[in-house]
């Protein structure tokens, strides 16, 4: 077994590796990287063909969306040209820009103007990119520099009555209206068109109700 652990070798700009960490090998991890991932840190790798395989190729097991220890299968061919492979073991630090509080924001309180985008080590639960809707609340306590994470966020409820812009979509055909929310289930909003047709959807930035024409 081979454990190596100095990052001194560069591929790119968005990846390196440790000392020892096969070109190769960096570039099966870059190609693994999930999406919105800006860099990628490989500090450790363990794995070894048996004797007798000539390796040919990494393949890393599954997307990389966080940090942590991940499997890589290494795959080559034996003398008499017949498969063989093994596994090994890559650590990495997967960083990709995450919504990160910068100021102190009370549980209730707006979100808007207190979030910036930063580059961070994903864990666990991080979810990467601008993905915080138009009025969304903290659903907790936050302190400065608190990565922001979905169960961390509330979108307040609108009020039974508002005045909302409705766009639907039924196929290529796009049909816009005015209407009003109308009480809906919990996890659902819904709003009475100038028809009087009742439509259900999400609601997005603006005060607009996106939905479909069933």
């Amino acid at each position: 077994m081979v454990v190596v652990a100095a990052s001194i070798l560069t591929l790119s700009a968005s990846i390196t590796g440790a000392q020892g960490v096969p070109q190769r090998l960096l570039q099966a991890v870059w190609a693994a990287r999930g999406e919105l991932v800006t860099r990628i840190v490989v500090d450790e790798f363990s794995g070894r063909m048996r004797r007798g395989c000539r390796l040919q190729a990494y393949r890393v097991e599954g997307i990389l969306k966080e940090s942590g220890r991940h499997r890589v299968r290494l795959v080559g061919r034996d003398g008499a040209g017949r498969r063989c492979q093994a596994l090994g073991v890559v650590r990495v630090r997967v960083f990709a820009r995450v919504p990160v509080v910068r100021r102190a924001v009370a549980a209730g309180q707006p979100l808007a103007g207190a979030v910036v985008l930063r580059e961070r080590p994903l864990r666990r639960g991080m979810q990467p990119g601008d993905w915080i809707e138009a009025g969304a609340v903290a659903a907790r306590p936050l302190r400065p520099n608190t990565v922001v994470r979905p169960q961390d966020v509330r979108r307040p409820r609108p009020r039974t009555g508002q005045r909302v812009h409705v766009v639907l979509h039924a196929g290529v055909i796009r049909i816009e209206d005015e209407g009003r929310i109308v009480p809906c289930g919990r996890e659902k909003v819904c709003a009475r068109l100038s028809t009087g047709r009742r439509v259900e959807g999400r609601l997005e930035a603006g005060g607009i109700l996106v939905g479909r024409l069933r």
